[in-house]
């Protein structure tokens, strides 16, 4: 394409006139026509030519720019409508089959339905007939060096013969100082807080989340007053990694109390082993054991006093016998 600053110099179509145009402007043009203002712009649309009615052959007067522009101008809509409800007999291009087809059809190939046309082109429009056939080329896959046939579209500067293949390209390549995010492997966690530490808050909780009280989760270890130097057990706590540690980003200073009222009141609340059936129901979070641990006694105390009477009634029916 020409760049905008290179300009030519035309005639005005209609007047004359010379005038300075860009040259990407002048080769845009399709019509030839170039106009020098708006006066003769209005002048050309407005000019008239003498032709003849595409139906009735009768002599007309059009518009330049509309004798230009479609190949059958009418005198009237009668006209065009009987014209477009012609019809004329040609044979299908495939099967050879008489079909009438209406004046409008200016293809090349007439074809008497969709059927004969997918043959067509499936007969003649294969391999180097087709206008947009590529020869296929070899190309070696960048992580493994398979070699594969493909379009050269798809030889591309890194190819891979599948996803796995690119997968285990980008884990080397990307890792450590390959990737762009790279920042010198600073960590900004103390280094005693390591999986040790994390597995030893989880066990402490139960496994279980501290806010949502969801088991069987993947956990992750939160610092409740946001300093990942301080790596004391009173400052960690087990939150589940789906929604609870997101939450806690923030109104951090809200989040700091409330988990270290909720750590406070574990200290003094039952632990339950992981795996056991309170854990099983529900109930590893620590701040529902008290009401839980409540709960269940409640429980064992309905079932001794229900034994109790049904004990008693088998006695006093004994009795009576």
């Amino acid at each position: 394409m020409a760049h905008p600053s290179r300009r030519v110099t035309v005639n005005c179509s209609l007047c004359g006139k010379e005038k300075s145009i860009p040259l990407c402007h002048y080769e845009r043009n399709t019509t030839g026509n170039f106009l020098c203002s708006r006066t003769c712009q209005s002048k050309w649309r407005c000019k008239k030519v003498d032709t003849v009615c595409a139906n009735c052959h009768s002599s007309i007067v059009a518009y330049y720019f509309r004798f230009k522009r479609f190949e059958n101008l009418f005198c009237d809509a009668k006209c065009q409508g009987e014209f477009s409800r012609k019809r004329t007999k040609v044979n299908c291009s495939y099967c050879g089959d008489e079909l009438e087809i209406r004046p409008s059809n200016t293809y090349t190939k007439k074809f008497c339905n969709r059927d004969c046309y997918g043959k067509w082109r499936s007969e003649n429009l294969r391999g180097k007939n087709n206008p947009r056939y590529t020869r296929k080329i070899f190309v070696s896959c960048n992580y493994c060096g398979k070699k594969k046939r493909v379009s050269p579209c798809h030889a591309v500067h890194n190819y891979y013969c599948d996803d796995l293949c690119r997968t285990k390209w980008r884990s080397t390549c990307y890792s450590g100082e390959g990737n762009p995010n790279w920042r010198g492997g600073f960590s900004p966690y103390a280094p005693g807080f390591n999986n040790a530490l994390r597995e030893e808050i989880k066990m402490r909780d139960n496994h279980a989340c501290q806010l949502c009280g969801a088991t069987e989760i993947e956990l992750a270890v939160h610092h409740v007053d946001y300093d990942k130097q301080n790596n004391s057990p009173e400052n960690l706590i087990s939150l589940c990694t789906n929604s609870c540690h997101s939450l806690t980003n923030g109104n951090r200073e809200y989040w700091t109390k409330y988990f270290a009222q909720v750590i406070s009141n574990q200290e003094g609340a039952t632990t339950i082993p992981k795996g056991s059936t309170a854990q099983a129901n529900g109930a590893g979070s620590a701040r529902h054991l008290l009401r839980r641990r409540k709960r269940d006694d409640d429980i064992v105390c309905s079932a001794w006093q229900h034994a109790a009477v049904s004990s008693r009634k088998r006695s006093e029916s004994c009795e009576l016998r």
